[in-house]
């Protein structure tokens, strides 16, 4: 249940019959196995992570063991375990994950903060595939602006590791106390008296 549906080579398995007109006289012609292919759908994290998972190949279950950082497309050979006895090829395909986004070997992120901390900085926790980690926001960050954590992205081959960027977005309240309402109009009124100087 976790990949598509089987294909042999070409749309289907295949098997080569001798038969009338045919060059071998109606004899059977013993060919290799079909390869056939199949897509695996992986979570990101579990991609990220690697490990074993289990997949069900018509009747029978195989547990397939995925390499840590497995890319998005990439192909894994399971020799022998076609249901025509020859290999099969799963194409990894990485589900869609509601916080990651991937882009190439960086990871992006959006991290909401409060309009007031984005003015006057301060701690901001921002999460990444090992968990969430503390930043310091510079003051006076606008929406947009894109923090770097160096080697918290997708592992590479070489055994390094992309970047993680994560985009800050002001929030502001949807509803405000009294207090909060008027604070903020004795900041609006700040900020119209510096623009007007």
């Amino acid at each position: 249940s976790l990949f598509g549906g089987f294909g042999g080579v070409r749309g289907g398995f295949t098997t080569d019959f001798g038969g009338a007109g045919q060059p071998f006289g109606g004899q059977r012609v013993s060919t290799a196995p079909a390869t056939a292919e199949a897509r695996l759908d992986v979570g990101l994290l579990d991609a990220y992570r690697g490990g074993p998972t289990s997949i069900r190949v018509g009747d029978k279950s195989l547990e397939v063991t995925l390499p840590k950082g497995v890319k998005d497309g990439a192909k894994l050979r399971l020799k022998g375990q076609a249901p025509s006895g020859g290999d099969l090829i799963l194409q990894v395909r990485h589900l869609p994950h509601p916080t990651f986004r991937l882009d190439r070997d960086d990871v992006r992120v959006t991290v909401r903060v409060p309009a007031p901390l984005a003015a006057v900085g301060g701690p901001v926790r921002v999460p990444t595939l090992d968990g969430d980690v503390e930043m310091t926001l510079p003051a006076g960050s606008s929406s947009g602006r894109v923090l770097r954590l160096r080697g918290k992205g997708w592992p590479k081959a070489d055994g390094s590791r992309g970047d993680e960027l994560a985009e800050v977005r002001l929030t502001v309240p949807e509803t405000l106390t009294e207090e909060q309402s008027g604070l903020y109009q004795q900041l609006l009124e700040l900020e119209t008296a510096a623009a007007s100087r």
